[in-house]
C-alpha cells in the first residue's frame, strides 16, 4: 500500500476524511493524494501524530518491530493498543475497537500484576 492509502485507512477508522485532515493542517486540496511513495517528513510526522500512529506505520502500513526493539521510544499508553485496533477489519465499529483497546490494556495490567 502507498503512504496515501495507509493514511486513508487510518482516517477512515477514525471517521475522518482526507479533506478534513488537509484543512486541519492548512494543506491545499489534494496535497496528500500526491504522497504515494514519499512525503515531506515534517508533514507526515504531523499527520501521523494527529491520527495517533507513527510515521513508520503510515509509510510501511504496519509497526516496524525492529525499530521498536532498538530503543526507539515506545508508544504512549493506549497508543500501542490503538495501533492494534486500527488493524481490525474496517467494518468494526468504534465501540468494538474501544472494547478491543480496553481488553488489551486489561491483559497488560494482568501481566504486570503477576
Amino acid at each position: 500500500m502507498s503512504i496515501y492509502q495507509n493514511i486513508q485507512r487510518v482516517a477512515k477508522n477514525k471517521k475522518l476524511s482526507i479533506r478534513e485532515i488537509e484543512q486541519h493542517f492548512g494543506f491545499s486540496n489534494g496535497t496528500m493524494r500526491k504522497w504515494q511513495n514519499s512525503a515531506p517528513a515534517d508533514k507526515l510526522s504531523r499527520v501521523a501524530n494527529y491520527l495517533g500512529v507513527t510515521s513508520d506505520y503510515l509509510i510501511l502500513g504496519h509497526v516496524n518491530d525492529e525499530s521498536m526493539s532498538e530503543g526507539v521510544s515506545s508508544p504512549k499508553k493506549n497508543e500501542a493498543s490503538s495501533l492494534v485496533a486500527a488493524h481490525i477489519d474496517d467494518d468494526t465499529s468504534e465501540e468494538e475497537r474501544e472494547q478491543i483497546i480496553n481488553f488489551i490494556e486489561y491483559l497488560k495490567n494482568q501481566r504486570k500484576n503477576k
